[in-house]
This record gives structure tokens, C-alpha cells and sequence, in this order.
């Protein structure tokens, strides 16, 4: 191939990648962040899947991956309700997986503010509300039960 050639070349070469990535074959765009709604859909998905997990390793990971993906959809935005939860949903497993200890006062705070957080954006959310409930119901008085 001449010199001369290279310039049609790569006009033919860039035509068939923009026909082919319309055609749907690749995606449109490889560099798009996914949005806080996506994030927190895979956050509360990674949070399901580490309940139904039985190895405590593995549970783990969901969770921490869940906790992860929550706080990048809280960072891009703070006004989803599902988010919230997510978060709650995440840093309560891993609450419990850990068991009671002291330590775990400061993260029972942030959960809860997770938890009231999605409340006060969704007061319907189901899942929120029926966590609140059960939180009422068996934490002791001096932690927020009734």
C-alpha cells in the first residue's frame, strides 16, 4: 500500500467502526460512568447476593462491594433514596457478620443515619420501613427501640 492510500484507508477504517458501534455491536460510549441509580442498583444486587451466600468470605465481600457502590452513588448524588439504603443494607450485614462488638457502635450511627436518611427521602420505601420497624422493635431503648 502506497503512501497516498493511507489517508482513504483510515477514512474506510473509521466509517466501519461508526456503522458497526451504531449497529449496537459495540457499546456507543466504552468511557461513560454509570449513573448513581445504576451504582445503586448493583450495590443493593451485591447486597441480595451476599445474604443468599453461605461462605462467610464470600458473604463479606458482597457486602463490602455493596458498601463500596453505595458510597460512589451517594458521592454523585446524595438524593436517592435506594442509595441510602443500600448503604444501610451493606453496613448492616457486615454488622452482623462481625457480630457485637464495641467497635461497631460508630458504624451501627452510620447505618442508622442510612436508614433514616432513606426515610426521610422515600417515607413509603418498603424494605426501610419494615428494617425500621424491626429495629424498633428489638433494639433496647438507649440505642433508638421503643
Amino acid at each position: 500500500m502506497s503512501r497516498r492510500h493511507f489517508p482513504i484507508f483510515f477514512a474506510l477504517l473509521f466509517a466501519t467502526v461508526l456503522q458497526v458501534g451504531q449497529m449496537g455491536v459495540f457499546p456507543t460510549n466504552l468511557w461513560a460512568h454509570p449513573s448513581a441509580k445504576e451504582l445503586s442498583a448493583r450495590s443493593l444486587e451485591a447486597c441480595h447476593k451476599g445474604r443468599s451466600a453461605r461462605d462467610r468470605d464470600v458473604r463479606l465481600r458482597y457486602f463490602r462491594q455493596a458498601q463500596a457502590l453505595a458510597e460512589q452513588a451517594l458521592a454523585v448524588n446524595d438524593q436517592l433514596a435506594n442509595s441510602h439504603f443500600a448503604l444501610f443494607c451493606s453496613l448492616g450485614e457486615q454488622m452482623r457478620l462481625d457480630g457485637e462488638i464495641f467497635t461497631s457502635i460508630f458504624e451501627f450511627r452510620r447505618m442508622m443515619a442510612a436508614l433514616d436518611r432513606t426515610l426521610e427521602l422515600n417515607p413509603g420505601h418498603l424494605d426501610a420501613l419494615s428494617a425500621k420497624g424491626t429495629f424498633l422493635i428489638r433494639l433496647p431503648r438507649f440505642l433508638g427501640g421503643d
